[in-house]
């Protein structure tokens, strides 16, 4: 027993210690559920048809697109065709944001035109990073600098945003994940 004064002492196993560092380290992450990530993340701001928390009963069909669009899923090629304004940027975003702060990696976000990208960036992308936590925490600022390269802040990926027709900006860049956004404007 220790008088008034005395410090304790704490011993720990030391080979136990490594072990349980080494299990935290290899379990794998629980698989990404983009559909949760959304609700629990994404948040539109005063400029979006429908601000606030990303609410996916006001459009239920975006759940099986959204789960085709996981990882885990054996389909690789998701193409979406339908009216305009339907939300198929809005899901196209909350993969391509979702992924990459979950996951990591690069993702290339390709646009008809490279003005279309930056527009895309600022008035869309921009707009959902300032309202969504999890995005400011999670990736660098965007401004119009880094416009179109937004990486996270910890260096582990980043999201490339580019215009179809711009072969400067497509080359040099191995992405595991992209996105064709508004094909039917696509130049041949």
């Amino acid at each position: 027993r220790g008088g008034e004064g005395d410090m304790g002492c704490l011993v720990a196993n030391a080979d136990r210690v490594v072990w349980d560092v080494i299990a935290d380290i290899s379990t794998p992450p629980p698989p990404l559920d983009l559909n949760r990530w959304a609700e629990e993340n994404i948040v539109f701001g005063a400029e979006s048809p429908w601000p606030g928390p990303y609410d996916p009963d006001r459009m239920p069909w975006n759940r099986e697109i959204l789960k085709a669009l996981q990882p885990d899923e054996a389909c690789r090629v998701v193409t979406l065709r339908g009216s305009a304004q339907f939300g198929k940027t809005t899901l196209a975003m909350i993969f391509t944001v979702g992924s990459v702060e979950v996951e990591g990696g690069y993702l290339l976000y390709t646009h008809p035109q490279e003005d279309n990208a930056k527009r895309w960036a600022k008035t869309k992308l921009r707009p959902l990073f300032r309202q969504s936590t999890s995005l400011t925490k999670a990736f660098r600022p965007i401004d119009d600098n880094a416009l179109l390269y937004i990486e996270r802040r910890d260096g582990d990926g980043a999201i490339v945003v580019s215009g179809a027709r711009s072969e400067s900006s497509l080359s040099m860049i191995s992405v595991g994940r992209q996105v064709q956004d508004d094909l039917a404007k696509w130049e041949d």
